[in-house]
């Protein structure tokens, strides 16, 4: 899960011109909120691996159904009227957005990976 906080300050460092006056776009917010989705993920997968009988299918169609709902509150910040403290634009929503589909790769690959079983050798 560290991976995804990292990777997720990398895109924040690289994309912080695009919005440079968006507070959700600052380091604070970024490790909060790539916290909460890693733990809350981690959640999720452990009670999925309880009731499914195919857990990393339903994990994985559970976690594409919370990337898209995700990105609900990042185009409301662009489509309701621009607050007077922030400065919400297109490459600020992008980058929000990308950093969400950057932290759902990188947990979910790692949930599917770190609870598949280890082979056997022969």
């Amino acid at each position: 899960m560290l991976g995804a906080l990292v990777a997720n300050e990398v895109v924040l460092v690289l994309t912080k011109p695009l919005a440079p006056n968006l507070f959700s776009l600052t380091a604070g917010p970024v490790a909060f909120w790539t916290t909460v989705g890693a733990v809350g993920a981690s959640l999720v997968y452990a009670l999925v691996r309880r009731l499914s009988r195919r857990p990393e299918r339903s994990f994985l169609i559970v976690a594409i159904i919370v990337l898209v709902v995700s990105f609900i509150p990042d185009l409301l910040l662009f489509l309701l009227p621009p607050s007077p403290i922030e400065q919400v634009t297109v490459g600020g929503v992008a980058t929000l957005m990308g950093m969400h589909i950057v932290a759902a790769v990188i947990i979910t690959a790692a949930l599917l990976r770190l609870a598949r079983p280890a082979p056997v050798r022969a």
